[in-house]
């Protein structure tokens, strides 16, 4: 389905009217609000509020019914939305459906959340201009979404006005039951924390976004690590029955290379959130009217910040590289040695084989009718026997055996050379 091309209020019978398959859940859990802005003095102010039932909320949109338009100006409005502790995607909302209702209307969130929340395979980041219904004014819509491969996945919708400077942003599915620092509280911490010029910034939102999902990256790419790591120590170790007995030795080989793939994904969607950055730079009600200089400052270190975590992933993405060739090479050297090892007992199965064969053969053509012997010649058996046993050996040892050690011979005297040649090298050049 298409997407509104205007944005207005969207009701979730309208979201579930363009999107049939988007089935959200709802529950009451712990949000937080924050909103950043001036005082009556133009001096920064932050405000937040932690709001988890229904009347909390009934409590924060009758206050933020009193807020004029005006004081609405140069504003960033930040809604984190807590994620369900018991395995729970992105489509259990942490509120009733009612407060949804009215939050899709305070914090103008575009019909297009419902794609991006429930298209989960992969990452995605777009922007979209689009006229406000009954208004001359062009608004700005972002929407983020990380991959749900892994656990900890986010989405993020970003409504910008930049006549009034207004800013309004939703993060879906930020834990807040770890035992750690959680996502919600280094977003939180982050946007309280960051600098006067920077939060009128759009893609402050998106960057803060991106550094998240870069941890969530790191430690993939570790964990994975380790796992692979002890996968190649047992090849070493066993050789390649060591992990061929367990049923999920491939996992952590797929599991690296899908992260591969995703930071290669992710490096294409930073290289289009920096060129989204330069496109706001160029646009003159940006950077040309009142505090536009500031405003393009803030892009460009957003803008700096972003291209290091390209160049990070980039590093991570050699780091994969180097550990599936490690993997690689372990599995290869292991199989090279069982190999070996066969070809030993292949090559002990053969000369037993030549051992007993002769006199096989002659007992068998003693025991035809031909030569028609008796027990008074037993004697020829031996007489026979041993000799040409000691002929097929022999012929072995001159075909197969010789050759090979000559091989062998030559391949080390030619290595004996190329060092004696090096040392010699090494010698005259200490002389220079």
């Amino acid at each position: 389905m298409v997407p509104s091309s205007t944005l207005t209020y969207v009701s979730i019978a309208k979201l579930t009217t363009n999107y049939p398959d988007s089935r959200f859940e709802y529950e009451n859990r712990r949000c937080k609000v924050i909103r950043l802005g001036y005082d009556d003095r133009a001096v920064r102010k932050s405000e937040n509020w932690d709001v988890s039932s229904d009347s909390e909320w009934q409590a924060w949109f009758e206050n933020e019914a009193l807020v004029s338009d005006e004081a609405r100006n140069h504003t960033t409005s930040i809604l984190l939305g807590s994620r369900k502790e018991s395995g729970g995607g992105l489509s259990h909302l942490p509120f009733s459906q009612p407060v949804f209702e009215h939050i899709l209307e305070r914090f103008w969130v575009h019909d297009s959340i419902a794609r991006t929340v429930f298209r989960n395979y992969a990452a995605t980041f777009s922007r979209t201009h689009l006229a406000v219904a009954d208004s001359s004014e062009i608004a700005t819509v972002y929407n983020c979404r990380s991959p749900a491969h892994w656990k900890d996945d986010l989405a993020l919708s970003i409504t910008y006005f930049p006549r009034t400077g207004q800013i309004y942003a939703v993060f879906y599915g930020c834990n807040d039951h770890s035992l750690d620092k959680t996502i919600m509280t280094k977003i939180a911490n982050r946007f309280i924390n960051s600098s006067e010029d920077t939060f009128c910034h759009p893609m402050l939102s998106v960057g803060i976004f991106a550094e998240i999902e870069r941890s969530r990256m790191r430690e993939l790419v570790l964990s994975e690590k380790t796992a692979l790591q002890d996968n190649i120590d047992a090849l070493q170790a066993r050789g390649y029955g060591a992990i061929a007995e367990s049923t999920s030795h491939v996992d952590p080989w797929l599991n690296i290379y899908s992260i591969r793939n995703g930071l290669e994904c992710w490096r294409e969607i930073l290289s289009r959130m920096i060129a989204h950055i330069d496109e706001l730079g160029m646009r003159p009600q940006n950077c040309q009217l009142d505090g536009g200089k500031a405003f393009c400052d803030a892009g460009h270190r957003i803008k700096d910040r972003l291209v290091e975590i390209n160049l990070e992933y980039l590093d991570l993405v050699k780091e994969c590289n180097m550990i599936i060739d490690g993997m690689t090479l372990a599995t290869n050297m292991a199989l090279a040695k069982d190999n070996l090892s066969e070809s030993k007992q292949m090559k002990a199965v053969a000369i037993v084989t030549m051992v007993f064969l002769p006199g096989t053969f002659v007992a068998t053509l003693f025991s035809t009718s031909i030569l028609e012997l008796d027990s008074t010649h037993v004697w020829l058996y031996p007489t026979v026997t041993l000799p040409l046993t000691i002929l097929v050996l022999g012929l072995y040892v001159v075909v197969v055996v010789r050759p090979q050690r000559k091989r062998t011979m030559g391949i080390s005297d030619f290595d004996t050379r190329d060092q004696e040649k090096g040392g010699k090298a090494r010698k005259s050049l200490c002389w220079v």
